[in-house]
């Protein structure tokens, strides 16, 4: 892709300060960048090279700025690592997170993040986990900056029923960053991360 039309893409998705920095470092390099819809398993992802198709990098479109900058960086890592790696090492190992921790350091600053989330991104990249969604205080902080209204598990009461996807719960007692929660047609309890993203069923 021309790098007037990168930047003309990706400018819609990033924070105003990150965008120079975003084309010079996929300025060089052979990547196909997707937006992609809405997936509620993942944020984005990075496909190696497989047939006709080259490096890959897909992004879901409805992240806030801040998400989307990290998430793009995570899966450049990743892009780095096959360089160097190929398959041979782990997907979110010691040199996922080098890569990532390098790649990161120039965007961490007040210009392109705001305080709270640089506060909680800095923390996170000292050893940065496979996703912000596993670091509870960077997601929920970056949570703030969504646009859509949306109810997270955590937002309800205990005893209250939810949906899950096509499945209905009854919210338990918290176990950390999940909720022990009780599946009503199966009967059996699962446990819930408590940023889940949930539609509250009210009970007559």
């Amino acid at each position: 892709m021309p790098a007037d039309q990168f930047k003309r893409v990706i400018e819609k998705y990033i924070p105003p300060a990150s965008v120079n920095q975003v084309i010079e470092l996929f300025r060089s390099e052979p990547i196909q960048l997707k937006i992609q819809r809405a997936r509620k398993s993942k944020f984005g992802d990075y496909r190696s090279p497989r047939g006709t198709h080259g490096h890959r990098i897909s992004i879901n479109a409805d992240l806030n700025p801040y998400a989307f900058l990290i998430t793009l960086i995570h899966e450049f890592a990743h892009y780095l690592v096959y360089l160097d790696h190929k398959h041979k090492v782990k997907p979110h190992g010691v040199q996922w997170k080098l890569a990532f921790m390098n790649v990161m350091n120039p965007f961490l600053n007040e210009k392109v993040f705001p305080q709270d989330v640089l506060k909680e991104l800095t923390k996170h990249m000292k050893n940065p986990k496979a996703s912000s969604c596993s670091d509870p205080r960077l997601f929920a902080v970056l949570k703030k900056y969504d646009n859509k209204d949306v109810l997270h598990l955590r937002d309800i009461n205990t005893g209250e029923v939810f949906k899950l996807g096509k499945r209905v719960f009854q919210k338990g007692e918290k176990l950390r960053t999940r909720y022990k929660c009780l599946d009503l047609q199966k009967e059996k309890y699962y446990l819930v991360n408590e940023f889940a993203e949930i539609n509250r069923i009210k009970v007559s």
